[in-house]
């Protein structure tokens, strides 16, 4: 197979598989699926990962992620974050995990994460931290 951008041709196969079953505070029952071919993800461009990585990159958004699975969905609950100095920090951080499809705003001042992208996110930072383990275990 030819693969994209410049990629040598190489025999590309497998799928890739996420799924999941969640019940949370915040989210309620939620039960998830997806599969993905691989040679269509490694011929694909990345750049659209790009807006979902780097909005989940920040401590203080994962930490919003986190807070909201655990049930908080006011600005109010969500504001107690230890490492927000302004309302102001917080509603940018908000936009950014709204920009990604993290977060959405149900009505003013309350946010919640999507039941498609709970287990998504839950698959995202599970992965992030198998990869922080690998790292511990060749060091």
């Amino acid at each position: 197979m030819a693969l994209a951008d410049g990629f040598l041709d190489a025999d590309v196969a497998g799928s890739l598989m996420f799924a999941g079953t969640a019940t949370l505070p915040g989210a309620g029952s939620v039960v998830w699926q997806e599969e993905h071919g691989v040679p269509s993800v490694v011929a694909s461009g990345w750049a659209d990962a790009a807006v979902a990585l780097a909005a989940l990159g920040h401590p203080v958004r994962l930490e919003l992620i986190r807070r909201l699975l655990a049930g908080a969905h006011t600005t109010h609950d969500l504001a107690e974050i230890p490492d927000l100095a302004t309302s102001g920090q917080l509603y940018h951080h908000l936009r950014e995990l709204q920009a990604a499809g993290l977060v959405q705003q149900r009505r003013r001042n309350d946010y919640a994460v999507p039941a498609d992208r709970v287990i998504l996110c839950l698959i995202l930072v599970a992965a992030a931290k198998s990869c922080a383990h690998v790292r511990e275990a060749a060091s």
